[in-house]
């Protein structure tokens, strides 16, 4: 299922979660010197429940989307926890978490969502 910025809320352990893939671009701004990304999350990548959302276009840089991308499962109610580590929380409940991040793209195409 694709879910692309769409606002949507599961209900308390509604999802088994076994994966999470996040990729992301990254981009540069010169002029101000600012780093942006936006990422795909996938959830149960190749299962019959996989669900896919989009982060959006956003300031951060090196591993922040990782952080991003896990504050999202949460306020989606993917994940209930208190936990703020995204690292302890995948491995205390045997997820496996891929991350991938690419840079380098032009900031004024990852501005307006190309």
């Amino acid at each position: 299922m694709w879910l692309c910025n769409a606002s949507f809320k599961i209900r308390k352990n509604a999802m088994k979660i076994k994966t999470i893939d996040v990729l992301a671009r990254e981009c540069f701004d010169a002029s101000n010197g600012n780093s942006y990304f936006d990422a795909i999350v996938t959830v149960n990548l190749g299962l019959k429940n996989e669900l896919m959302f989009r982060l959006p276009f956003q300031y951060g840089y090196e591993g922040h989307y990782k952080d991003c991308a896990f504050e999202t499962l949460k306020n989606k109610g993917l994940i209930v926890t208190d936990e703020t580590m995204f690292g302890s929380y995948y491995k205390d409940n045997n997820i496996v978490a891929r991350h991938s991040k690419k840079a380098g793209y032009n900031y004024q195409a990852m501005r307006v969502g190309k």
